[in-house]
This record gives C-alpha cells, sequence and structure tokens, in this order.
C-alpha cells in the first residue's frame, strides 16, 4: 500500500526464478464460453439458500474432506494450451458446522485508531513529519549536481565531434544516418537542457541545509489532507498528490529516540487506494518496505537458483525474503547490530494477540508465519559498496475471524482504471490483513491493510457446492484460465483451502459480499513458446493460481474482484 516509508531516495528491485520439472498427463480443450462472468449478487444469494439436494453445508464439507480429500493429489496437461498443472496439496476445510454469507463495505482509519496504535507502540515521544527524513541536503544536490554534469560533459563531446554510431538512428537491420548538421542542432537543444537543469539544482543547493533538523518539522499526530500538507510544508510534501488527491488524508510521522532508533507511523485514506495504517521500528539508520504478500514463502530466495536463466550459486541467509534485492557473486549480506530474535514462535504470537487486544483489533486470528530474514534499506542515499542489510524477525500473518472461520480473501483484490493522463485514475481494493514483525524488542512492525466492516449477515448456513464438484470445475478450467498465446506454463499447487473471501459488485467499488470460496494456491513457471529452456517464474500478490466461489462454482477474477 505505501512501498518505502515515506518515499526512500533508493528503489531496488528483483525477480527470482525457480525450475520446477514436472511430469504431467490430460486436460481438456477449452470451452466455449467466457471463463470469467459477472455475479449477479441477487442470484448467489439465493442459491445460498435454495433447497438443492446436490448441495451441502459446511459440516458435510468437513466430513467429505476428512474422508476423501485430505490430501489432493493429480496431473493435468494440455499441450496445445501449452499448460501443465501439478497438484499435490493438502486440503484445509475450517472445523465448522456452517459458513454464511455477509455484506460488507469499505473502512476508514479514524483518528482514534490511530492515536491508540500510536500510544501503544511510541508512547509519549515527540513526532515530527517522516518526509523531512528525506527533504534533499547540500550533499543529496551535490550528487546530483556531479551527476548532471557528467552528463553535460558527455552530450557536449557528442556535439563536438559526433561519430557515424551517433548520428545512427532506427533499428539494426533498417538504420539512418542523420546529418551531422541535424544531429548538433538536436544536441544543442540537449546541452542547453542539461545546462538548466544544472542551474536549477545549484540554486536549490545554496537553499538546502547541511542536515535535516526534524524539530521544524512537528506534528501533531493528526490526519490532514494532502493539500493541508502541502500548503503547511510545501519543500517536503508530495505536490503532485496534493494536486491530484486534495482532500484525502495522510499521516506519516516518526519518533526518533536520539540513537538513531525510528519509528514511523503511515496511514492513509484515500478514495481510491483504500485505508491502510504501518508502524516500523528499526535500529541504526534504516528504512523499511514490508512486504504484503499473503504467502511469504513464494518470495524466499535460493541462492542456487536462477534468474532470467543465470545461475546465483550464491549463499544467501537461510529464509532470506529477497523482493527488492538485488545480488550477485560479490554481494555481502550483513545483518544490522542490536536486533536480535532469541524468543520461540509461540511467544512471538501470545506477544501479537496482546498487541491487538490492547488495540481493539480482538476479532483477528493467528493463519501463518515463520522466522524470516528480510532486506532493510540505508536512510542515507548509498548503502556501502557490494553490502545488502536485513533483519531477522518472526512474520506473523492474521485474518479476521468469523465464528472460526478466517476471512483470507483468497480471490484476490478488486481493480478498476479510468480516465488518461492527468486524468487517469486506478481504484484498488485490496484484501483485508495484518501482519505483524516481532523479535526480542517486541512489535517492530504492524501492517493493518484494508480494513472492513461487516454491516449484514445475509445468509446464515449457506448450502454449498461439495468438494468433488469444485475438484471437477478446477480440473475442467485451470489449463484454460492460465494459458497464454505467447507462453508454456508449469503450475505446481500445494494448498488448497476453502475460507471466506470478500467478492466485490460490478457497479459498486465500495461494497461487496464475503461469501465461501475455494482457493487453489501454488506457483507458475513459464517460459516463452519455442524458449521452454529458458524458464522464469512468476506468482500471483495473493499466490492464489484459481479461486472458485464454493456456493455457485464460479470462477473468480482476482482483479475484477467478482
Amino acid at each position: 500500500m505505501f512501498g518505502n516509508s515515506s518515499g526512500c531516495k533508493k528503489f531496488l528491485a528483483a525477480g527470482l526464478c525457480a525450475v520446477l520439472l514436472l511430469s504431467m498427463s490430460a486436460c481438456q480443450e477449452n470451452p466455449e464460453g467466457s471463463i470469467i462472468v459477472h455475479k449477479d449478487m441477487d442470484n448467489l444469494i439465493s442459491k445460498a439458500q435454495e433447497d438443492d439436494p446436490s448441495k451441502v453445508d459446511a459440516a458435510d464439507i468437513v466430513d467429505e474432506v476428512a474422508e476423501n480429500f485430505e490430501t489432493y493429489v493429480t496431473t493435468i496437461e494440455n499441450e496445445s494450451l501449452g499448460v501443465t498443472v501439478n497438484v499435490n496439496a493438502k486440503v484445509d476445510v475450517p472445523q465448522v458446522d456452517t459458513l454464511n454469507v455477509y455484506r460488507v463495505e469499505r473502512k476508514r482509519i479514524d483518528q482514534e485508531f490511530v492515536d491508540k496504535v500510536r500510544k501503544t507502540l511510541m508512547g509519549e515521544k515527540e513526532v515530527y513529519f517522516t518526509r523531512a527524513l528525506y527533504a534533499p541536503t547540500k550533499a543529496d544536490y551535490e550528487r546530483s549536481i556531479k551527476e548532471w554534469r557528467d552528463q553535460l560533459r558527455e552530450a557536449e563531446e557528442k556535439l563536438a565531434n559526433p561519430t557515424i554510431e551517433d548520428r545512427t538512428e532506427g533499428s539494426p537491420d533498417n538504420p539512418t544516418i542523420i546529418s551531422e548538421e541535424e544531429f548538433r542542432e538536436h544536441y544543442q537543444v540537449v546541452v542547453e537542457a542539461r545546462q538548466a537543469t544544472i542551474d536549477t539544482l545549484q540554486e536549490d543547493y545554496e537553499n538546502a541545509p547541511d542536515e535535516v533538523d526534524l524539530k521544524q518539522y512537528p506534528s501533531d499526530g493528526q490526519f490532514l489532507t494532502y493539500r493541508e500538507y502541502y500548503e503547511r510544508y510545501p519543500e517536503i510534501a508530495d505536490e503532485y498528490r496534493a494536486s491530484a488527491y486534495p482532500d484525502d488524508e495522510t499521516l506519516d510521522i516518526v519518533a526518533d529516540s536520539g540513537d538513531g532508533q525510528y519509528q514511523t507511523l503511515s496511514a492513509k485514506n484515500s478514495e481510491d487506494g483504500g485505508s491502510g495504517l504501518i508502524y516500523y521500528s528499526c535500529p541504526g539508520q534504516y528504512v523499511d518496505s514490508p512486504l504484503k504478500p499473503a504467502n511469504l514463502d513464494t518470495y524466499l530466495v535460493d541462492g542456487s537458483a536462477t534468474m532470467d536463466g543465470v545461475g546465483f550459486n550464491k549463499t544467501v541467509p537461510e529464509n532470506f525474503l529477497g523482493l527488492g534485492v538485488v545480488f550477485d557473486e560479490s554481494t555481502i549480506f550483513t545483518p544490522i547490530e542490536n536486533d536480535e530474535t532469541t524468543i520461540t514462535m509461540e511467544e512471538a504470537i501470545e506477544k501479537a494477540k496482546k498487541f491487538l487486544e490492547e488495540i481493539d483489533l480482538p476479532d483477528f486470528a493467528f493463519a501463518e508465519g515463520g522466522l524470516y530474514n528480510e532486506p532493510v534499506y540505508l536512510l542515507q542515499y548509498e548503502e556501502p559498496a557490494n553490502t545488502s542489510y536485513y533483519r531477522n524477525y518472526y512474520i506473523l500473518l492474521f485474518y479476521r475471524d468469523i465464528d472460526s472461520a478466517l476471512l483470507t480473501q483468497s480471490s484476490g483484490r478488486k481493480e478498476s482504471e479510468s480516465g488518461e493522463g492527468v486524468d487517469y485514475r486506478q481504484k484498488i481494493w485490496p484484501g483485508e490483513m495484518i501482519q505483524l514483525r516481532i523479535n526480542d524488542a517486541g512489535i517492530v512492525g504492524f501492517n493493518y491493510d484494508s480494513p472492513i466492516e461487516i454491516t449484514e449477515t445475509v445468509v446464515e448456513n449457506a448450502v454449498l457446492k461439495p468438494f468433488s464438484e469444485i475438484k471437477e470445475i478446477f480440473e475442467k478450467m485451470v489449463c484454460v484460465a492460465n494459458a497464454d498465446d505467447q507462453r508454456v506454463s508449469w503450475i505446481n499447487i500445494d494448498r488448497v483451502r476453502l475460507s471466506y473471501s470478500r467478492i466485490s459488485e460490478k457497479d459498486s467499488f465500495d461494497t461487496g459480499l464475503v461469501v465461501p470460496v475455494w482457493s487453489f494456491e501454488g506457483k507458475i513457471d513459464y517460459a516463452n513458446r519455442g524458449q521452454e529452456d529458458f524458464v522464469q517464474h512468476r506468482t500471483t500478490n495473493t499466490n492464489t493460481i484459481m479461486a472458485i466461489n464454493a456456493i455457485d462454482g464460479s470462477i473468480i477474477d482476482g482483479e475484477l474482484g467478482y
């Protein structure tokens, strides 16, 4: 939701590929008709209530899975679609007698909740606007000016002595050589533009501080609109957001204990991006971009795995979450100092439960988690060469508990796009989720994403399709749903579970229904057709390969939300 805390100056991106060698057999051809169809909510509610002898309730599914499907193993292949599937999964079902249907809506993060989190985690410390930490100093401008002078020097050299290569445009198969006069005319504009940039940076340098003094940017810990934020502190506020999203609410504060220990708390209420809150605490000059995906194991780095077909053969820390880290053979993985995790998993879970009760979020239950190593990034402009810093702590995932069944939101999230250019908007409604990061220091990370409010129980004891029918739908549709004209795919399903998930209404972005959903989870490896030996890796944000509505057997689109 937030990315790096308050706009970190350094962005890293990486991908990881793991080769899965799968052996498959048969899948049906593409059936007629659309895979994803609009769900008529009224009709869905009727189906959840209908008296159909082929339907069952949750208690029957618990018995069915226990007797016949504790594990689900099969192999599926469709050579013409280029999709192969291997399923070797434990089938998880909530141990309940009934599952219901609820109506829900998006919920704001209110000031009272923020104050409670702040008091619990930050005490009575003075707080300041976090973006002040990233306000440019003279040293930052010096670096920028140096970079632009290097680019200016390069442009001046080309202007003075243009080579054939400089004057060649177009593709290698159809090159065009422009005249020296035309080239010089173009590059004179480039030189003037780069000099103008340097002149502007030089002016900013003269007015920039040697160091940022947080005390110049005090906060009362209250929400501000982006417009109000920019009017108060234009030198550190986000001018674009103040213009594009003037009425969205933002809170972005930091407490500095004076010894380099920073605690940051960010929250937002956005018409387009929804609501959420992130807290993070770290010793030393570090910032962090906490992962949010539900299945963190998807992002574990194997040092011997491949990235774009090239072997790393690199020893990385155990259980290392590599999203956002670029490394090679020369990388030195370094744990940050004064940061330990000697407590047990059980102790971490108890700390998490106690904290959630203290901030009045008792209706959440622990779902999964583990001890991970996660990268952190220096607050200063550049990290030491070849160094990748990381922390060791438990990352625990909590979901809303509805009568002993979890709302895992395994069907994805809703997205909507509209407009073009400066009028472009993308509305996003992710699934509700809590992540906690815990070590010996206590709660060092808290992420509460996309809170919801249950407004109505629409159907009690919904009637469902038995898993035997759901399994048939999956086997019929999984190849079709993952077919790609340009790629071949290998899918490995290692978990199947029945849980609650939100589905959205087509004509209402902020409301939806919570219904029982089957999720088939795992990983996808793919290669471009004709390049099957050059295997890449991908996975969805939720790690759900296919989500099937347990009431009517319809397939749910992870972006449309229904």
